[in-house]
């Protein structure tokens, strides 16, 4: 008797989709992760002047050469109709969001999406439009994604999380990414400029403190100084107590209250001018003074994010005591990371085009496997899911020179084609199509050649003596 269709189906499609995602509904008893956290994060994230510095660094060098499909180690088109547009408008702009998303969260929530004509596309989710929770069980990690907009308690049709990259939540709900480690040295950074900011802003407008002035050191004198007398036996006003005012006296006033006048020039310097009490003067304040080790605290902080995200400090800051460093040693921390991006990424990518495209490819897979009652194992299904599946790759510029892309053309390693396309790459000069590959002339025919013409050099040097 023979299998159902129906069932070998379901049955192929299941072994199909373990094969590079694992993927189950959940159950309702889950640990939600921090949306705050996820917010802190992803402000500090765009807020940071060096994690951006990074962040554009790795994007120039990945994203340059676009995507290319290839499927069994050949260039391949997927729906030529509109592919390129697609590709152009979504695809691109998906893998750019996929680094920000392994930046700042760790893993990678991803939602398929269908526009009108039937066209998937993948998108990841922006932090703030979803809730996302996490269960651990024995054999698996199992996440949720909900819609916080959305008054149903159902988890989003064709999301999924991708979490392959080493940064996978706690199971308390805690974030772990490339972020949170660097947190603290970038929060005491802050503070102590913020410290700075604040002194800065107390020396512009200081604290003025006044003390006493002793006119003398006799404390017998004090009352002559400090007390008055009043003759309070007087009935009659004599004329020595009485004010006396010229007109000289009245205009002088009258100058002096002109001076606060609004309408007069100096009543701006008046207003910052403050008397003292009679018998007080001012004292000296020591003003703070800033730290001086600031830029070196911030070269040191520039330094952990440099190293975090896989970026060497000297190909963003024109530092002279990076510039001088181990040059070679920074090459290739730079390669190896572009290339551990690069892995990251199109494994992400190729799992949601496996993902979208299921239907078609389990239809291939029955097609092309044949119909026996005994089941057919996980390994079979990997066997015929890698001849029939379609591999997304990011061609990334090549990390050198062009007389050594010549030196591996002549040693017969790269081909024609393949020369002439890294060495467009490396010289951005975009061609609109390949030329024809020059003849070679032969090792002996040209060693010989060069023995003549240093043969024919010596003679004529000989001659001319």
């Amino acid at each position: 008797m023979s299998i159902p269709s129906h069932r070998r189906y379901n049955r192929i499609k299941m072994a199909y989709l373990r094969c590079f995602v694992n993927y189950k509904n959940m159950e309702k008893q889950d640990t939600d992760i921090s949306i705050d956290q996820m917010k802190h994060l992803n402000a500090f994230f765009l807020n940071e002047t060096c994690v951006q510095m990074c962040r554009n660094t790795l994007r120039q060098h990945l994203f340059a050469n676009g995507i290319e499909y290839t499927k069994n180690r050949s260039k391949y088109r997927v729906e030529p109709k509109h592919m390129d547009a697609v590709v152009q408008d979504h695809w691109l702009p998906f893998c750019e969001d996929i680094l920000d998303s392994i930046i700042v969260l760790g893993v990678v929530p991803i939602r398929i999406v269908t526009l009108k004509g039937g066209i998937k596309i993948p998108m990841v989710l922006k932090i703030g439009t979803f809730r996302m929770t996490i269960k651990q069980t024995v054999d698996l990690v199992e996440y949720n994604i909900y819609d916080i907009q959305s008054e149903l308690q159902d988890p989003m049709k064709d999301a999924f999380v991708l979490d392959h990259f080493g940064y996978r939540p706690t199971m308390e709900g805690s974030i772990v990414s490339l972020l949170t480690t660097l947190m603290f040295d970038v929060r005491f950074n802050q503070h102590m400029y913020q410290l700075s900011l604040l002194m800065e802003q107390k020396r512009l407008n200081p604290a003025l403190i006044t003390e006493i002035t002793e006119h003398s050191t006799n404390k017998n004198n004090d009352g002559v100084e400090w007390d008055f007398y009043a003759d309070a036996d007087a009935m009659n006003d004599g004329d020595d107590m009485k004010y006396m005012r010229t007109k000289n006296a009245v205009e002088a006033l009258r100058e002096v209250q002109g001076m606060y006048d609004s309408s007069s020039k100096a009543k701006n310097v008046l207003d910052h001018v403050t008397q003292l009490p009679a018998g007080q003067k001012l004292t000296n304040v020591l003003q703070a003074e800033g730290r001086r080790d600031l830029l070196g605290i911030r070269k040191s902080v520039q330094d952990i994010i440099c190293g975090v995200m896989g970026v060497p400090r000297s190909m963003i800051m024109s530092d002279a005591a990076h510039k001088s460093s181990d040059t070679s040693g920074s090459h290739n921390i730079f390669r190896t990371s572009i290339m551990y991006w690069k892995r990251s990424i199109v494994k992400c990518c190729n799992d949601t085009f496996q993902y979208m495209y299921a239907d078609e490819m389990v239809n291939q897979m029955i097609s092309n496997t044949p119909n026996k009652k005994r089941k057919r194992d996980d390994i079979d299904m990997y066997d015929v899911k890698d001849k029939l599946k379609v591999n997304i790759n990011l061609p990334i510029t090549p990390f050198i020179q062009n007389n050594e892309l010549r030196s591996l053309y002549d040693q017969g390693i790269l081909t024609w084609e393949q020369y002439v396309l890294y060495v467009s790459r490396n010289t951005c000069i975009e061609l609109t199509s390949i030329p024809p590959e020059p003849s070679k002339e032969p090792k002996e025919d040209k060693d010989a050649k060069e023995g003549r013409d240093a043969k024919e050099g010596r003679d004529a040097k000989e001659g001319w003596g």
